[in-house]
């Protein structure tokens, strides 16, 4: 029976592939990336604007501003954009100017039409007028809607406008109607009678 011999693999790859051995021992001038490093540079992407991550954040934020009346202006804080970072460094923070103008919009259609369908859906609406003045005695006239829906209360605000003129039943009749009628022609539901 032969004798059987272990070699060493680098005995084997002198002997065998000398040229080869030789170009591995000198220093490469391009150095080929690590995987750490690549992770290093990938992780720091940030989302796409369609990514779905990015437009669940973004929907998150809208409603974090919007449902708690912070101002726009919190995304430009440097504490909230270090606070982000933190929860998801991939997140890319829209700008106050992009939120006021294009995404609160989009948002405040789907709003408008998440309670035109409660609205058709309820039986019957109570609403209520409601009048005031601020410190500088500016009028303010607002409209909310109260109707149960699926055995729960609910309550939303239609209309909230600036009142100007004096406090007459007239005047008060006449924007009452106005902002009505400006939702019915969006919704169809609330009738004036």
């Amino acid at each position: 029976m032969p004798k059987l011999r272990f070699r060493n693999f680098k005995d084997d790859i002198l002997r065998k592939h000398r040229d080869v051995y030789i170009d591995t021992l000198k220093p490469k001038t391009e150095e080929q990336s690590t995987l750490i490093g690549f992770v290093k540079q990938t992780g720091n992407q940030k989302y796409h604007i369609n990514d779905p991550k990015q437009k669940e954040a973004t929907d998150a934020l809208i409603q974090f501003i919007a449902g708690d009346l912070f101002p726009f202006a919190t995304v430009e804080s440097q504490n909230f954009r270090n606070f982000v970072e933190k929860l998801d460094p991939k997140f890319n923070l829209p700008s106050r100017k992009h939120l006021s103008s294009k995404r609160i919009h989009t948002k405040a259609k789907e709003v408008r039409q998440l309670l035109h369908d409660n609205l058709k859906k309820a039986g019957h609406i109570c609403l209520t007028v409601d009048l005031w003045s601020n410190r500088s005695m500016k009028g303010f006239l607002g409209i909310t809607a109260h109707y149960v829906l699926n055995w729960e209360m609910k309550s939303a605000m239609i209309a909230c406008k600036r009142f100007k003129g004096r406090h007459t039943a007239e005047n008060i009749l006449h924007e009452y109607e106005e902002c009505i009628t400006s939702f019915e022609k969006y919704s169809g539901v609330i009738e004036c009678e």
